[in-house]
């Protein structure tokens, strides 16, 4: 079980990543691209280029956290905002 002790913000990069990045590969670019502290228990998600698969990184105060989401049918990335825009539809991870 994973404990928090505060609600996590959501981070969600628009841009495609390689997916071959790993837990290290994907907290630094965390720290490079995002400015953001890849160890402060926030959620960070990416999408893969075919926009069929996420992966969650997130740390829970022992360790990192990878997830990784396989979605079928449309994908994501249709519904997601760009700075200042608000999202008509919202994304559906679960």
């Amino acid at each position: 079980m994973i404990y928090l002790d505060r609600a996590p913000r959501i981070w969600l990069s628009r841009e495609p990543v390689d997916f071959r990045r790993g837990v290290n590969g994907l907290a630094a670019l965390v720290a490079q691209a995002l400015q953001a502290d890849p160890y402060s228990g926030d959620v960070f998600i990416f999408r893969s280029k075919r926009k069929d698969r996420l992966k969650l990184l997130m740390w829970d105060g022992t360790g990192v956290v990878l997830a990784t989401k396989l979605v079928e049918g449309a994908g994501v990335g249709e519904g997601l905002a760009t700075a200042g825009q608000k999202v008509k539809r919202p994304l559906r991870v679960a």
